[in-house]
């Protein structure tokens, strides 16, 4: 009765299409169950990629940091030129996607300029110079 009243709300290419994922559910769900791993992973080498690349503003700017509001770190953030090649050093994981994001990306440095915005990156620096709780 259940399915009847499904079909009927689907109809013919519904149904048809219904028919496929039941016949191929257990691949499918497969596929996009190791696609939803690869988007996690990927999200979080964009965290890894962003410490790499703010490695050597946080050195240099470190103690300074923690007395900077968010505009004064923007302001030198802007002023200083971002290493976009120091995100290619970790080589375990080659793909990268935003924090938000669903689409998966090669790395490379061209993605790095799109994915990376200078706010983004304020963020990352701000949440590294405050104390997490535990």
């Amino acid at each position: 009765m259940v399915d009847a009243l499904i079909r009927g709300i689907l109809g013919t290419a519904g149904s048809r299409l219904l028919d496929f994922y039941l016949q191929h559910s257990i691949w499918i769900n497969i596929l996009l169950f190791a696609y939803a791993m690869l988007v996690v992973l990927a999200r979080r080498n964009y965290f890894h990629v962003a410490q790499l690349i703010l490695a050597g503003f946080i050195q240099s700017h470190g103690d300074k940091l923690g007395k900077k509001s968010r505009n004064e770190i923007r302001n030198l953030l802007l002023k200083w030129e971002i290493p976009w090649e120091d995100g290619m050093r970790d080589g375990r994981f080659p793909f990268i996607s935003s924090p938000y994001g669903l689409l998966l990306r090669l790395k490379s440095v061209k993605t790095f300029q799109k994915i990376f915005t200078v706010d983004g990156l304020v963020e990352t620096i701000v949440q590294q110079k405050t104390p997490r709780s535990k």
